[in-house]
């Protein structure tokens, strides 16, 4: 997250909500939803990716089911 400290800073500023994988050598505070975890390995890049992925899938289809409910309401 330290090279992207601009953005989070930006993001901030505009009240962007983010989310970020937070060393322990990185603010937390600066994340509006903080992952605390390593983001130096490939392979736990790799599992936040893969969750994110699963995550958004899920809020996706949770969406469009909410859409059919209230159009056939």
């Amino acid at each position: 997250m330290f090279l992207h400290n601009i953005g989070v800073t930006e993001s901030a500023k505009m009240c962007i909500p983010t989310i970020g994988i937070v060393d322990t050598n990185c603010n937390p505070n600066l994340v509006t939803y903080p992952v605390p975890g390593n983001d130096d390995s490939p392979v736990s890049i790799e599992l936040y990716c893969k969750l994110f992925r699963e995550a958004i899938r899920r809020g996706k289809e949770y969406q469009k089911k909410m859409m059919e409910t209230e159009t056939t309401t």
